[in-house]
């Protein structure tokens, strides 16, 4: 443990929370005390000994506070090697004193978006000075936040003045952390294009708001084309939307095809991929007609003038579409309220710049990699063998795709309506995957897309723990499962489904949706 006695601290402060206590137990040790500005000022206030920051830094304050403890000889005084010999010949050659202790706290820099970047919040020698101090951690003691000036006076009451190695390589690792979160809280000012307030939030007595960043890609940057302001819910519910119809046309729809599906509360009701656009939309709002109301509706293609007419029967929230051309917009100008946004398809490259989702925490922030592309290995795994429809791959790469998209526990019921790929039935967000089943088989039953059960493959986002999901499948007339697989009873389940010729197809590959 290398001991370094202290003789000078230089404190400048914005927050001036326990200043008062940091200086006595400064001076309680015979330490010097040189300060800036304002904080000088409260020391004295205070009657604390104190000396103004000038006498280090041979310089006035200037331009109106931009410069007021940057200078040669200051940072000289905290950077030179205590243990260098020609670097203490230099010191005392040119008069400089040596600062031992550095005590900064910042300008209190916004933490969320502004309208207008504060550039006179960006604190320039506070930083400059604590890196500074770490640096010469060897010798240097940094001291960033009012929480560690405790811990700091009880240090020096140990040693009779003095820091150890440990102690001063503690609080240099503490401040390049701060300067580290300080630059990044800066960056993101710079980086965010567009602050946007929201009428409100999820519900109508939370505030919110949008931030743009500098891409061209995704919701916040599509082109509203009609329509009421976009709301909280409306950008999430939109966000999922194009994600969801960007990889069904990535890796599902054919080029003569078109595809259309309906979002609500952040889940797929209805999907649909088919020959024409009308066809497809038309489909997808068969899957669950209730749902669908005051829905979201996502189209591969341009929009025209008989898929119009057809959004025209029902309440929709939100229209998205590469484009709409002249016809379609007549018909859709006569519903004012309905929003119309015109964005690209995000292509494969687009989904390779995609960053991670995060999520705030009290606390803390998680960021996780997007889950991208749909499954494309399917093992059968138990019961009967693979029958001739199942040969083309397109129904299970649609499947996987719904199901990452529903909301855990997710089951999907995908199955052909006629030639068309449609989602027939779903089940979302329950506490068990049953729960899910039930309410999929149910939906499925009762769609108008009157699709027999036996002819839908169920898929489900993780494994059924399980062999009770198993016999509820086949309770409600259900052949084929896709599921993971991985758990720890994967044999009960395939020994399950062989006793019920139930075709299981495991993917290796979980699709948890939160």
């Amino acid at each position: 443990m290398e001991l370094v006695k202290a003789k000078t601290a230089l404190l400048s402060v914005y927050d001036k929370t326990g200043l008062i206590e940091l200086a006595r137990a400064l001076r309680k040790h015979g330490i010097k005390i040189y300060a800036s500005g304002g904080t000088c000022q409260a020391l004295r206030d205070a009657k604390i000994e104190v000396t103004e920051a000038q006498e280090l830094t041979k310089t006035p304050e200037a331009f109106h506070g931009r410069m007021k403890t940057l200078s040669f000889p200051l940072m000289s005084g905290i950077l030179f090697r205590r243990e260098a010999p020609e670097d203490l010949q230099t010191v005392e050659a040119l008069g400089i004193t040596p600062v031992d202790i550095v005590a900064v706290n910042f300008y209190p820099f916004p933490t969320t978006p502004v309208a207008e970047l504060p550039v006179d919040l960006i604190d320039i020698g506070g930083p400059c000075l604590l890196r500074a101090a770490a640096k010469n951690f060897a010798s240097t003691v940094s001291l960033v936040s009012p929480d560690d000036y405790l811990d700091f006076a009880k240090e020096l009451d140990r040693h009779q003045g003095a820091t150890s190695l440990e102690f001063r390589k503690d609080q240099a690792r503490k401040t390049y952390q701060a300067t580290c979160e300080y630059d990044q809280r800066i960056f993101s000012a710079f980086t965010a294009e567009e602050t946007i307030p929201l009428r409100y939030g999820e519900n109508p007595h939370q505030e919110a708001r949008i931030t743009k960043d500098h891409s061209s890609m995704g919701i916040p940057h599509a082109l509203q084309l009609q329509g009421k302001e976009m709301s909280y819910n409306n950008y999430l519910d939109a966000d999922q939307a194009w994600m969801l119809m960007s990889e069904l046309v990535l890796h599902v729809e054919g080029k003569q095809e078109c595809s259309a599906l309906v979002v609500k509360h952040g889940n797929p009701c209805g999907i649909a991929i088919t020959s024409t656009l009308k066809e497809a939309l038309g489909l997808a709002i068969e899957g669950d007609p209730i749902s669908a109301f005051g829905g979201i509706v996502a189209l591969s293609k341009t929009v025209n003038e008989e898929t119009a007419q057809l959004l025209t029967e029902k309440f929709y929230e939100i229209i998205l579409a590469p484009d709409f051309d002249g016809e379609a917009l007549k018909i859709l100008q006569a519903k004012k309220n309905l929003r119309l946004l015109k964005i690209p398809l995000y292509s494969a490259e687009d989904f390779k710049k995609m960053g991670p989702k995060h999520l705030s925490l009290v606390g803390g922030e998680l960021s996780c990699q997007r889950d991208l592309g749909a499954d494309h290995e399917f093992t059968l795994v138990g019961g009967k063998s693979w029958p001739a429809k199942f040969h083309d791959q397109r129904l299970f790469m649609f499947g996987s795709l719904a199901v990452k998209a529903i909301k855990s526990n997710a089951i999907c019921l995908v199955g052909k309506k006629d030639k068309a790929l449609v989602l027939a039935g779903m089940g979302a967000g329950n506490p068990n995957r049953v729960l899910s089943l039930q309410e999929a088989a149910r939906q499925a039953k009762n769609s108008s897309l009157s699709i027999p059960m036996g002819e839908l493959v169920l898929f489900s986002d993780a494994f059924f723990p399980f062999k009770d999901s198993i016999e509820l499948a086949h309770e409600n007339g259900i052949s084929w499962i896709v599921e993971p697989g991985g758990s720890i009873k994967d044999q009960e389940v395939i020994a399950a489904a062989n006793s019920l010729s139930l075709g299981l197809i495991f993917t290796g590959r979980r699709h948890f949706n939160h």
